[in-house]
């Protein structure tokens, strides 16, 4: 069914997701930390009022929050009632990546355009399904940053990730023809930026760095000479993630996987991973040929 405000769903759950960092210092403004939740009440009922969900997936959204909260439990399960669990929430949280279940009405917001004269057609929707995982799993179970001095230290480490990241990538990608220089501002900018940071950078970061990475350094904590696995694995899975934009997108997502590890590993706050990856999605963007060059 049309919709008279198709975008007001995706510009509240963005809204939403700054909201997340609105973090009083203290225990004073209580009230301040329940206001991301009322703006994601008021996300849902506006999506299920403008048609960009129904009833359908509005119960696969909460059957993701049950999820979340049952894998929460599993430190008194069983092996086996802890993997099922883990395994569902994996399970719904992919479906909801790639939009296998019903129930979500995603917008196009760009269709077919090439950013560059000899680059790929490029279609962006904005995702209503992708963005609830990352939403509701910083909401009720990552800590967040409060402190100017943890913020300082956040970017310094996303800074150093960032740079021989960019220069790693753009030089593989040169060598694979997939990318050249072309610096540019799309009209297209503003409504890209709010997508990649809030639908995109958010939702992965807390998905891979956040749940997959910081489950298997649980896991390999106690060999020490292991510790580099759950950063290797995770980013091998992240750039398999992105399969549909092709073997070498796959490739360069898979060496951008490992700073934006690294900054995570580093930190142990998610916040450096987001902003790695938004600093590598941007430089991607409004300088070289996005996404990708057609192969002659």
């Amino acid at each position: 069914m049309p919709s008279a405000l198709p975008q007001l769903p995706y510009l509240l759950l963005a809204f939403s997701t700054f909201l997340l960092w609105l973090q009083p210092k203290n225990n004073t403004l209580k009230t301040i930390r329940k206001i991301p939740h009322c703006f994601f009440a008021l996300t849902i009922c506006s999506a299920l009022f403008t048609s960009r969900i129904d009833l359908v997936g509005f119960t696969f959204l909460i059957m993701l929050a049950g999820a979340l909260y049952g894998v929460q439990l599993t430190s008194r399960m069983r092996l086996l009632l802890k993997i099922l669990a883990h395994a569902f929430l994996i399970f719904l949280t992919l479906g909801l990546s790639f939009h296998r279940f019903p129930g979500f009405f995603n917008l196009k917001i760009i269709d077919s355009i090439k950013f560059s004269s000899d680059s790929l057609p490029y279609t962006m929707y904005l995702n209503f399904d992708k963005p609830l995982f990352g939403f509701l799993y910083i909401l009720f179970f990552l800590q967040r940053i409060k402190t100017r001095h943890e913020w300082k230290s956040v970017i310094r480490t996303s800074l150093f990730c960032f740079a021989p990241c960019a220069v790693l990538l753009m030089g593989t990608a040169f060598a694979l023809h997939y990318g050249r220089f072309d610096p540019k501002f799309p009209s297209e900018t503003w409504i890209w930026m709010i997508s990649n940071i809030f639908f995109t950078c958010v939702s992965e970061e807390a998905f891979f760095r956040g749940y997959i990475q910081h489950g298997l350094t649980n896991y390999f904590y106690k060999k020490s000479h292991q510790h580099w696995i759950p950063l290797v694995l995770t980013s091998f899975l992240f750039g398999l993630s992105h399969y549909k934009a092709g073997s070498s997108f796959v490739l360069l997502a898979s060496i951008a996987g490992i700073f934006y590890g690294y900054a995570y590993q580093q930190t142990k706050k998610i916040e450096a991973s987001i902003l790695t990856h938004m600093a590598v999605n941007s430089t991607h963007f409004f300088f070289f040929s996005y996404l990708g060059l057609i192969k002659n």
